[in-house]
Order: C-alpha cells, then sequence, then structure tokens
C-alpha cells in the first residue's frame, strides 16, 4: 500500500492514518507505506507530532523522500491518494504508468486518472471509513487489483502520455488560431516558444 505526497492534511494523511487503523484491528496485515517530505512552510501540513504518533505506532511507514520512485511503485500493490482537491495528480499517473491498480478520492483531477471500476476505485473525500472498505476489497481480490492495474496502465497510455499530452495541447493551439514555433523551425528565435495568431501581433511566451 503507497502513498506519494507532500504530508499535507489536504492529501488526506488523516483519513490514509484511519482506514489503516481500522484494516490493522479487522486483523489485516497491510504495510502502509508514504513517501513524501514535510512542508513546514504550508498552513495545511500535518503536524509532526500527530504523524510522530502514526508512525511510532505502526500505522504508517515513513520513507520519506524517495530518489527511486518507479521502482517504489513496483514493489507496491496498490496506490492510494484520499486527497480533498488535485490539478492532475502525477502521482496517479506514474503509479497507473506502473501498472497499479488505484484508489482515490471523487475529486477533480483523481477522477480523470481514476476511472471507478476499471482503473481503480474512487470513494468520498475525508471519508476513512469508505477508504478503508476500498483497500480491503482490493486486499481481498487479487485477480482484480491485477485487472485494475492493467487497465490503469492502458488509460495512462492512451491519454496521459508525453505524446498524447503534447497533441492535445497543439490542437487547443490551433482551436485558438495559434502557431507554435520549437527549436528548428524557421520561426523559432531561441528562448521559450513563440506563439503567434494570424493577424495578431506575436505574443510572448
Amino acid at each position: 500500500m503507497l502513498l506519494v505526497a507532500r504530508l499535507l492534511l489536504d492529501k488526506g494523511l488523516r483519513e490514509y492514518a484511519e482506514a489503516a487503523d481500522r484494516l490493522a484491528a479487522d486483523g489485516r496485515r497491510i504495510d502502509w507505506l508514504v513517501a513524501g517530505d514535510f512542508d513546514p512552510g504550508n498552513p495545511a501540513s500535518v503536524d509532526p507530532a500527530d504523524f510522530r504518533v502514526w508512525t511510532e505506532s505502526g500505522l504508517l511507514r515513513h520513507l520519506g523522500h524517495v530518489d527511486d520512485i518507479a521502482n517504489l511503485y513496483r514493489s507496491s500493490d496498490l496506490c492510494v491518494l484520499p486527497s480533498y482537491r488535485e490539478g492532475l495528480p502525477r502521482t496517479l499517473i506514474e503509479a497507473g504508468a506502473c501498472g497499479l491498480p488505484l484508489v482515490a478520492t471523487d475529486v477533480p483531477g483523481c477522477r480523470e486518472v481514476v476511472i471507478d471500476g476499471k482503473t481503480g476505485i474512487l470513494v468520498p473525500p475525508r471519508d476513512g471509513v469508505a477508504l478503508a472498505a476500498a483497500v480491503a476489497s482490493l486486499d481481498d481480490a487479487p485477480a482484480k487489483r491485477a485487472a485494475y492495474g492493467a487497465s490503469a496502465r492502458r488509460h495512462v497510455r492512451s491519454y496521459f502520455a508525453d505524446e498524447q499530452v503534447i497533441a492535445a495541447t497543439l490542437r487547443v493551439y490551433g482551436e485558438l488560431g495559434l502557431s507554435i514555433h520549437v527549436a528548428g523551425d524557421p520561426g523559432f528565435t531561441g528562448g521559450g516558444p513563440s506563439l503567434a495568431a494570424e493577424g495578431a501581433a506575436p505574443v510572448d511566451p
């Protein structure tokens, strides 16, 4: 079980610890890993004293910053992100690319990567009970975990690979009547990309 995030309450750390506590009380032997650093300047940063209680009690295991994150994903069975809000969560995209099944909250950003019942399970935000139930259901179903992981990999490769993101970006520029010049193109003058609407003055990048 793996959560990769800065140590912020907004990332659902309290619910993650609650789910770990509930499933430990049920007798399940699950290793709840947390990879990420404290962010003391952030008002949503978890209280170090609270986090120490979770780790010293054995509920959570803190790995800190991990350089070889791909290998960590590959050695895990499930990736969880019980965040309250997200843009487009890189951790879910990376985990999906590594073939991990996903459990995340039903919020914008997460639901673009986690297709409920296909690539993983979506749960309500701020709900440790629902998170525990989702994890338990996948803990009991290794075949379903494998199917969700394979589907997550296909989904990420289809919609979030660099080539797909670049193509989508260029389509948006085209719809806006903009052109983009990159290194090697005649219109490229160095620095960032050069954008210009047809019939209009160039736009600074």
